[in-house]
């Protein structure tokens, strides 16, 4: 598919790029992101198994857990005047809800500086307004944050049990007083114990949700999480 203005920028012009419509409450998202991530997995046949798993292109899908959270901010989320992180981002579908819905600052942070470039590009498409758009090459197995945000936004990234621990103490830093962070995954086994020991250090909130994408229905877990 052509993409006319998303073939200006130096990282998207080097990808076969689609556009999706997600539709909100209120209006629809704008996405561009890579028509498929099978050529870029055909890209690492010289990678050893370790890097290979650390190095899938998860992040080129439009995965359905991060539908799911962009069409529940839009339906529930004021995030007008907040700051708002989207951790493990892809390609940028809830930070782009989240500046299409009047956040004040939206920062990106994900381990693939392909991934950043076209969750940047998404937020400015859709952005209501002028948020701050920032992002940041982040590794939450050794890196931390070095700032607080309002709200904390994430789509399916407790697949692997080795990020939990990781990413259970990101939290602890990252929110603002009074802020939440709100996950979303699809109901992944693996991802209990998490949600669990997570209920010990934090106000919890669960609830079920569902989303159709592209054709077909998910059934989803959102989790709120609160300092």
């Amino acid at each position: 598919m052509s993409v006319p203005k998303a073939q200006q920028d130096p990282i998207l012009r080097g990808f076969d790029l689609r556009r999706s419509k997600i539709s909100l409450k209120g209006g629809r998202l704008s996405i561009v992101a890579p028509t498929s991530m099978e050529p870029l997995v055909a890209k690492m046949t010289e990678l050893d198994d370790r890097r290979r798993n650390e190095r899938m292109p998860f992040w080129a899908e439009i995965w359905p857990s991060s539908v799911g959270l962009a069409r529940w901010l839009a339906r529930n989320g004021d995030l007008d005047g907040c700051s708002v992180l989207d951790l493990g981002c892809g390609v940028g579908v809830a930070g782009a809800a989240a500046a299409w819905l009047g956040a004040a600052a939206v920062e990106f942070a994900d381990f693939f500086e392909e991934a950043l470039a076209f969750a940047v590009f998404n937020a400015r498409e859709n952005q209501a307004g002028t948020p701050l758009i920032g992002s940041r090459l982040f590794d939450w197995t050794k890196d931390r944050l070095d700032r607080r945000f309002d709200r904390v936004l994430a789509g399916d990234i407790l697949y692997e049990p080795r990020y939990h621990e990781p990413i259970r103490e990101l939290l602890k830093g990252a929110l603002e007083p009074g802020g939440e962070a709100i996950l979303v995954d699809p109901c992944r086994a693996v991802a209990d114990p998490f949600f669990e020991d997570l209920g010990q250090q934090f106000q919890i909130e669960i609830e079920d949700l569902e989303t159709t994408w592209p054709d077909r229905a998910a059934d989803l877990r959102l989790v709120r999480i609160r300092t």
